[in-house]
């Protein structure tokens, strides 16, 4: 009996003693632990662009200012600049970027820019740059100097102030470059169709007290013949945007020229009033354009 006594005491006596060292090791480790301290760690990150930032969820809408696509009273559609680099085409660079958007259906041709929006038709001459109109005509426009295209599907006009040449269909609105807080110097060569070569350049660069000032230059030269036998396309342009941005201004000012000389241009097909079967498909090697 004393010696299972004896026994008792002694475990209680160990596990006391193992208690009190175990409250001590976590106390000197809570110590050393509360001795150490890690460096500030700031995330920053954008919710405008959606996953896979083919498409942003937010643009302007007139006069209704800035909005999300889940704020506005219409179908949007705002393809960022990694859309239309991955999706345009050297002939038809716009219009490819934009069928991506499932109310339009396409008409162009390496000379237009004709298009559909929810079975209405629209070409540049209804298209606006950074919200203004008027300042595009029907001939093929250049991607090199837009960073992000805003589509709205649907009669638009109420929240555009304007009624210059209006589609019942939508609108689209290019968002040209601007500097951006890192600067920017890119040159990148193209080569496409049968010999058409191209070059491209993108500058920009923010300066002034708190970087208010912003200057934004892109320009390219590509030529050639394309795809389609006889077609030689020679193009040119350089666009600048200066902006300035502070507590109480949101200004820019874009100054752009372009020349084109397209000889044997492709246009399209069309059927007349008293077709009764559809024809045999054209032999893609002959050019049916007109010649100049």
């Amino acid at each position: 009996m004393k010696k299972r006594m004896l026994a008792l005491a002694v475990m209680s006596t160990v596990f006391s003693v193992g208690f009190v060292m175990s409250a001590n090791a976590a106390e000197n480790a809570d110590q050393k632990l509360s001795q150490y301290s890690v460096d500030e760690v700031i995330v920053e990150g954008s919710r405008d662009l959606l996953p896979g930032g083919f498409v942003k969820s937010t643009s302007n809408v007139g006069i209704m200012g800035k909005k999300s696509i889940m704020d506005t009273p219409f179908t949007k559609a705002n393809l960022s600049e990694k859309a239309i680099t991955a999706f345009e085409t050297p002939g038809e660079g716009l219009t490819s970027a934009l069928l991506n958007v499932p109310s339009v259906r396409s008409a162009s041709s390496p000379m237009y820019n004709d298009f559909w929006i929810r079975g209405s038709r629209i070409t540049g001459y209804q298209m606006y740059i950074n919200g203004v109109p008027g300042l595009l005509a029907q001939t093929n426009i250049p991607t090199n100097f837009i960073s992000s295209i805003e589509v709205t599907s649907g009669p638009v006009m109420g929240v555009t102030g304007t009624t210059v040449k209006e589609s019942a269909g939508g609108m689209v609105n290019l968002v040209s470059k601007r500097a951006s807080g890192e600067d920017i110097t890119k040159y990148k060569q193209t080569f496409s169709g049968k010999s058409v070569f191209g070059e491209y350049i993108d500058v920009g660069r923010r300066f002034g007290e708190n970087k208010s000032w912003g200057l934004r230059v892109n320009a390219q030269n590509s030529s050639g013949e394309t795809a389609i036998p006889g077609e030689k396309l020679n193009t040119r342009d350089i666009f600048i945007n200066l902006d300035h941005v502070d507590a109480k201004s949101n200004t820019n000012l874009l100054a752009g020229y372009r020349f084109v000389n397209h000889k044997n241009g492709v246009r399209w097909f069309q059927y007349g009033g008293g077709v009764t079967k559809l024809p045999s498909a054209p032999d893609s090697k002959n050019n049916y354009s007109f010649r100049g």
